[in-house]
């Protein structure tokens, strides 16, 4: 993959910043990762394989045939 296009998954990332919703040390874990080009080369593998993994679930889907569906209810309870 060039340079380019992984630069342009990079910029898209808002996690490369603090988040306070993680905490400190889950926020600066997080951090420290996306400051690795490892991060960034497996990031954009999973997005460029996003479509042949979703086309790959489509066809493997097989009908659930005659199902027998039980439905459970409570009772009104008015006073």
């Amino acid at each position: 993959m060039g340079g380019r296009k992984l630069n342009l998954y990079c910029c898209a990332y808002a996690g490369s910043s603090l988040n306070p919703e993680l905490g400190p040390a889950l926020s600066a874990a997080q951090s420290a990762q996306a400051l690795k080009p490892t991060y960034w080369r497996a990031r954009a593998s999973e997005l460029d394989s996003l479509e042949t993994s979703a086309s790959q679930m489509r066809s493997a889907r097989k009908p659930y045939g005659a199902i027998k569906v039980v439905t459970c209810r409570r009772p009104n309870r008015r006073p």
